[in-house]
């Protein structure tokens, strides 16, 4: 899906929605999939990969699921590191949320902060939580 001026869309893709897609949930799975066939470039978090083998590693059959993570975050860019610009947003917004009681989980506020920073849409089925993170567009 190209963006307006013919390029391929960028991307920053929750960890929720790459769980769905490694549990089969239909939706996220046809959206993960535009990644996986070159028709978006797909972004994740540093965050999202620490969540994601934590979750391998819990898993009762580790060695197979991290052997899926590995394969499925070789479909996307470099993991986006926290550097002090992002560290600084999120900062921000933990402060803003915080006062006006509707902070979110760390994790979801890093991904979001990400995302503000570097001009990225998010894919995430958890809309509640990141439709109160300031300029931060999510992708249907």
């Amino acid at each position: 899906m190209p963006g307006k001026d013919g390029r391929k869309r960028q991307v920053l893709y929750d960890t929720s929605m790459i769980i769905g897609y490694l549990r089969g949930k239909r939706n996220c799975k046809s959206k993960v999939e535009q990644v996986r066939n070159g028709k978006i470039i797909g972004f994740v978090s540093v965050i999202t990969v620490f969540e994601l083998y934590i979750g391998a590693f819990l898993a009762s059959k580790s060695s197979e699921a991290l052997k899926d993570v590995r394969e499925l975050l070789s479909w996307f860019q470099p993991p986006l590191v926290i550097d002090e610009n992002i560290a600084q947003k999120v900062a921000y917004l933990f402060a803003k949320l915080s006062r006006s009681n509707e902070l979110i989980e760390l994790n979801d506020l890093f991904i979001g902060g990400t995302a503000v920073t570097l001009g990225l849409p998010v894919s995430t089925i958890n809309r509640s939580h990141f439709s109160r993170i300031p300029k931060l567009k999510i992708l249907d």
